[in-house]
């Protein structure tokens, strides 16, 4: 499932750039941080496959140490690309809400709101996942005496409460603006439906709390961890992907041109 998610999301991506770069040829900063966002996906799937080869959802028991070394160290890499992918997916979409939607000065101020939310939320996210304990290589070498490390189950959830709360507002915020636009009611239709898939990130994101709260309190955590990392990949990949939909209509215009009249974008 990890591949074919990864994949599509790959190949959203690339459909996105290629509408971007050679159909409409007018690439922007959202596609930058989307293609940046993809790359550490990528890395986060690398990361998660070197987790399952060395005992992620086997008992901890059964693990040599060497194993045990590997998994945790690779537990650590995944859970910072995770907030560093989900920050440059996040801001992605937020910078193409200001391209795509110019009249509105209130819907401007909103994104910006929004993105100064989101930036506050991802630095807390990504500092804290890269000194979650001190010393550092207490995170995945338990035999260090006297580290101090943060509380899992608060830093987790708190962070996916923020994080479902980014996405909810993500998803929101250009529903009423839509209907201001100069568009066929088919094409509002159409873009509403588009904005909204949106939301299902959120679903996800709520899906993982479940996960999350298992691992948190398991004794045994690489036998309860790959639940967590399947949100989690699937969370940056739909965001990924419901981010590169809108940018389409260009390529789908172009290959079936029956499906949209011809109206300024």
């Amino acid at each position: 499932m990890t591949i074919a998610f990864t994949s599509l999301a790959l190949t959203t991506v690339i459909l996105r750039l290629l509408t971007r770069l050679r159909i409409v040829k007018n690439p922007g900063l959202d596609d930058i941080l989307i293609t940046i966002a993809m790359i550490f996906d990528i890395g986060l799937a690398v990361c998660t496959g070197v987790e399952v080869r060395h005992g992620m959802g086997r008992p901890i028991a059964s693990l040599s140490s060497e194993d045990l070394l590997i998994t945790f160290k690779s537990l650590y890499c995944s859970i910072i690309i995770y907030n560093v992918a989900m920050c440059f997916t996040k801001f992605s979409i937020l910078v193409q809400y200001l391209r795509i939607f110019t009249t509105s000065k209130p819907f401007a101020i909103a994104v910006r709101l929004t993105m100064t939310a989101v930036a506050l939320y991802e630095i807390w996210s990504i500092v804290s996942s890269i000194i979650f304990c001190w010393p550092i290589q207490a995170f995945w070498d338990h035999s260090i005496q006297n580290a101090r490390c943060l509380s899992k189950e608060a830093v987790w959830f708190a962070n996916a409460a923020c994080n479902i709360f980014t996405d909810l507002a993500i998803a929101v915020i250009p529903i009423p603006v839509i209907g201001t636009l100069q568009l066929a009611k088919r094409t509002k239709i159409v873009l509403t439906i588009v904005f909204a898939l949106g939301g299902f990130t959120c679903v996800v994101s709520i899906l993982r709390i479940e996960s999350l709260y298992a691992v948190s309190t398991a004794k045994d955590q690489t036998m309860h961890n790959g639940q967590t990392a399947l949100w989690s990949m699937l969370e940056i990949q739909t965001g990924i992907m419901c981010s590169c939909l809108p940018t389409l209509k260009g390529l789908i215009t172009k290959v079936m041109p029956q499906l949209f009249t011809s109206e300024r974008q």
